[in-house]
């Protein structure tokens, strides 16, 4: 028997090419519309999986601006996956 997964997140119910593009896109279009410095902190903590106290240390920044730009940033790209979606012809 095969399971089923369910999800609420619309990039999960695409097979992974589309889901990478998806996100790719999202991630392009979210990268020009944020400081440099956001997208760099949320790329080091997303992306590249570094620690807190790595990015920190490295770039002089408190946690909170490094979760700020977390937060800001991702919550884009999902807003921005969910129009893509919206508009993708079928």
């Amino acid at each position: 028997m095969k399971s089923i997964i369910i999800s609420t997140n619309p990039i999960n119910q695409l097979s992974p090419e589309p889901q990478e593009l998806l996100l790719r896109l999202a991630r392009r279009k979210v990268k020009t519309q944020v400081s440099a410095q956001q997208y760099q902190l949320y790329d080091l903590i997303e992306i590249k999986h570094w620690t807190l106290a790595d990015i920190a240390k490295n770039l002089c920044v408190s946690d909170a601006v490094i979760r700020r730009a977390q937060h800001l940033v991702g919550t884009m790209i999902q807003k921005e996956i969910k129009i893509l979606e919206e508009n993708r012809t079928p």
